[in-house]
């Protein structure tokens, strides 16, 4: 996702006007960051907010359904969706202002292993309460949908429902049909699993755990599975590069988080934790 800075000028959202920062661009859409100096009269809102808005090859009833989940989800380690509501007539998801993501984060520098266990472990807390409140999956955990408030440790998952809207879009493309069958492979590059691609794979905790097993790597020693990708691109030999890299890691650092990126970065799925329980368990301390 690429970022501008734009003139300040008037945006309508929840029938008040706000000021536009900055814009993101990206792949499923543009995420607005917006900010005003009294208080919204909508109470939905905040002074501060951050407004993502989606190409209008998606549909919007799919759009709605997907994130009516996240609307659902209250947890402190998640980033509340405070609303759905319409951006100067696009339909948008509200969220408030974070201060960044852990990939800007890892661009730059790496967290002790003790620092990094601990931001893995809120993130499998915000997986778990997903999971046992809602029966959902993320299916896209990645450092760009971890976002940070006050302190890059103090991490809220965010984007929720969104990777099944990359998987309906690409369903639906050029076929004019509102409806979709998801397939099992939405996500990222780089940060699926091989499983993704079998549609006759069930989807279970073990694709999030894949995810997160490299993400906990990056945490570590910095930013690298995109480079990797770019290099030998998404397929057989970017695959087997991310595991010997996580593997390195894992070997590099032991201890409970070098156990938990060995046994979440397997390639066969059967061979990774059973649960985001199991996984948590494998982050006790010893």
């Amino acid at each position: 996702m690429s970022s501008t800075t734009r003139a300040r000028v008037d945006a309508r959202l929840g029938g008040d006007g706000y000021a536009i920062d900055t814009t993101l661009f990206g792949g499923m859409g543009d995420v607005w960051l917006l900010s005003r100096q009294d208080p919204p009269k909508d109470p939905r809102f905040e002074a501060r907010v951050a407004v993502k808005t989606f190409h209008i090859d998606i549909s919007e009833k799919l759009v709605v359904n997907e994130l009516t989940n996240w609307l659902g989800l209250c947890h402190p380690r998640i980033t509340p969706l405070l609303a759905i509501d319409y951006l100067n007539w696009h339909l948008a998801a509200v969220m408030p202002r974070m201060d960044g993501s852990l990939y800007e984060v890892i661009t730059k520098k790496s967290f002790e292993p003790t620092v990094a266990m601990g931001i893995v472990r809120d993130i499998l807390f915000a997986l778990e309460f997903a999971l046992g409140e809602l029966g959902i999956y993320h299916l896209d955990i990645k450092p760009q949908n971890i976002l940070w408030l006050n302190s890059p440790t103090n991490v809220k998952v965010a984007d929720w429902g969104i990777s099944r809207l990359a998987s309906a879009r690409a369903t639906t493309a050029g076929m004019g049909n509102a409806s979709a069958t998801f397939t099992s492979a939405a996500g990222t590059p780089g940060y699926m699993g091989p499983e993704r691609f079998d549609p006759e794979w069930p989807i279970t905790a073990a694709s999030d755990l894949y995810s997160l097993g490299l993400v906990a790597s990056e945490l570590v020693v910095g930013a690298f599975v995109t480079d990797l990708i770019r290099k030998h691109g998404f397929n057989e030999h970017g695959l087997t590069a991310l595991n010997s890299a996580a593997a390195k890691v894992a070997n590099q650092i032991g201890g409970s988080l070098g156990d938990f990126i060995a046994q979440c970065t397997a390639l066969d799925p059967r061979q990774r934790p059973a649960s985001f329980t199991d996984a948590l368990r494998l982050l006790a301390d010893r």
